[in-house]
């Protein structure tokens, strides 16, 4: 379920004969049910995210346009902080100014586009409508399960 591996979804469709539940392409259109057509979406992924254009695309075919945080460095600072403590206190403070900063640049809904921060979702900074690509995920794989049963 990790975000930056679907810079290899391609790969894995091609690689294998069963559906590939795309969390990119769920979120991007949960994004633009809550933003609306032409609305800005922030993204608070790792700076790996960004720099693959990851979501871009498929937030762009609906009508929305990105928003990329300024400070990539203290967003990955924060991913290892998790990986090696959990959700602390400077992991929450820098995902909360990053979410802060993507207000400031009008992209009231944003997406929590990488599952260490979906332990420290709640961190967002008040007034940011926050999608959690994981939860979107979830949401895919139940609805597939139940659709399949």
């Amino acid at each position: 379920p990790c975000n930056t591996a679907h810079h290899y979804a391609g790969d894995i469709r091609a690689a294998v004969n069963i559906p590939f539940l795309d969390m990119v392409a769920a979120s991007a259109r949960a994004a633009l049910a809550v933003a609306g057509l032409g609305g800005k979406v922030g993204l608070l992924a790792s700076p790996a995210v960004a720099k693959v254009g990851l979501f871009d695309g498929a937030l762009a075919a609906l009508g929305l346009e990105v928003v990329h945080p300024d400070d990539g460095a203290a967003l990955l600072d924060a991913i290892r902080e998790i990986k090696a403590h959990g959700p602390t206190d400077a992991a929450r403070a820098a995902l909360q100014a990053a979410s802060g900063a993507l207000l400031a640049k009008g992209a009231e809904v944003q997406l929590i586009a990488c599952t260490e921060f979906s332990l420290i979702a709640d961190a967002v900074a008040p007034g940011a409508r926050a999608i959690d690509t994981l939860d979107v995920l979830v949401n895919e794989i139940v609805g597939f399960a139940r659709a399949s049963a």
